[in-house]
Formats: C-alpha cells, structure tokens, sequence
C-alpha cells in the first residue's frame, strides 16, 4: 500500500470517528441561492459538515461549497446570472439555456470530480429509466450538477452514459436519507403551498397551475421526508412567498432571510455534542 493510500485510510477513519453532522440543500430553482446565507453562518462559526448533499439549485450550492468556494464568492456568482441571458423560447429548444448556467459554473468547476473535494458532496438526480433517485458520488461534478438540476419542461433529460436524468426534486428534493447515519442541518426553499391565481391572465394561469402543482407535490414529499427521519434534524423553511423560482433579480433578499434564519444552528450544534 502505497503512502497516499495510507493516508486516505487513515484520514478517513478520522473522518469517521469526528463525524458531526451533514448538511442538506434542497431544490428551488433561483431560491435556491438563499442556501448561501446558511453556509455563510457555518463560515462565521467556523464549523463544516461531515457530508453535504444536494438537489436541484441545492446540489449548484453544496458542490461550491464542498470545493472550498466561499459564500462570499457565491453571491458574485448568483448575482452574475441575469433571467435573460438563460431565457431561450427557440421552438424545440429548452426554456433555459443549459449553456449558460455551465458556463457561469466552469471558472469554479471546470472538470473537477468528487475525489477533489473538501468536504464529502452527494448530488441527487431521477434517473427517467427506473423512476427513483440517483446518488452522484463520483465522476464529473458539473455533469452531476447539470443532470440534477434538469427541471422537466424546462430542460431536457441530461444524458450520462447510458442512462437520461432530470431534476432530483421529482423524487427527493431535501436529500436528508442520503445522511440518514448523522444528524442533519436542512435547508428548505420551495415556495408556500396556495398562491391566488384567479387575477392573472389566461397564458399566466395556465402555467401558475402547473407551477403551483409541481409546489404541492413537493412540499408534502419533503413534509413526508422530515416525519420520517429519525436522526435530530435542524429544518430552516424559506418563508419568503414574493421571489419565484425564475426571479434571480432578488437573490439577495433571499440571501440575507435565510442567513438570519440559520442564526439558531448553532443551539442544535451544541444540542449534538458538535463543538466549534
């Protein structure tokens, strides 16, 4: 056994002996940059997860993040992205320009794979063949990210080797039972179930009906996640109900409610036994 091979045992079994507890992003689309508030807390207290898994927008986050990318330069990056630069209503073409939000990853991603990060990173996608989700553990991160975030109607089906994905949401959009052996800080951003859709326009309607079904479907999926994990969980919820999930021009905003939001983690820390 060579002496790299030592190490990367012996640094894993450490690892494992200090575990503390792993950190969940969730899907949102463009709400889902208010994680960065979050991590911005953790950075302030010095303190970093054992894993970090994510879905959707959630896994852009967790894999900046898990490669050392500070919160700091995350906002830079979320605050590059403009709506109309990813806008593509071509016929036969995606709603979004993939193109676009990998353009604005590679500076930070480039080929990078799971090996190469800080923290251990799970990425979650739904595999179209079998119908159930996908845990990226290793190859390339942006192919990762880029099938877990391919929202249906939005984006095609992203295609990894054999197999198509689309967005992890479809299937598990707060990835906690990726980290069902740890206590988990998880962070929820999907808009509240209800909105008034009675004034708006016949088109607008239309799409307000679909937007809020795919709402519903996945805020009772994540209420069922959260009942049924039996390790201590940390939930911070979004409350924010003005910023939709294509509206980038207010990241901000979400930015600094989520990082006020996350002010109590460090009570459930101490709660665990996690020390920082």
């Amino acid at each position: 056994m060579s002496w790299t091979q030592i190490k990367n045992v012996f640094c894993h079994k450490k690892r494992q002996q200090n575990k503390k507890f792993g950190l969940a992003l969730g899907g949102g689309a463009a709400r889902g940059v208010a994680h960065i508030g979050l991590i911005r807390r953790l950075e302030e207290y010095s303190i970093q997860p054992d894993t970090v898994a994510g879905t959707s927008m959630g896994s852009i986050i967790a894999a900046l993040y898990a490669l050392g990318i500070s919160s700091d330069d995350m906002q830079k990056i979320a605050s590059s992205i403009k709506i109309v630069q990813i806008l593509d209503f071509k016929p036969f073409t995606d709603i979004m320009k993939r193109s676009a939000i990998k353009k604005a990853l590679l500076p930070y991603i480039g080929d990078k794979t799971f090996t190469d990060t800080k923290i251990p990173l799970k990425i979650i996608a739904t595999n179209i063949k079998t119908g159930e989700s996908h845990i990226f553990k290793s190859g390339k991160i942006i192919d990762a990210i880029l099938a877990s975030s391919s929202i249906p109607g939005v984006f095609s089906p992203y295609k990894i080797g054999e197999n198509y994905f689309i967005d992890g949401g479809m299937t598990d959009n707060l990835p906690l039972f990726t980290l069902e052996n740890m206590p988990v800080i998880a962070s929820s951003v999907m808009l509240p179930s209800g909105k008034d859709i009675s004034k708006k326009s016949f088109l607008i309607k239309r799409f307000s009906v679909m937007h809020g079904a795919y709402t519903i479907m996945i805020n009772h999926q994540e209420k069922m996640a959260v009942q049924l994990f039996k390790k201590p969980i940390h939930l911070l919820r979004l409350e924010n109900s003005t910023v939709d999930y294509f509206d980038f021009s207010d990241t901000n905003i979400l930015i600094e409610e989520m990082y006020k939001k996350s002010e109590g983690i460090l009570r459930f820390l101490k709660k665990i036994k996690v020390k920082s």
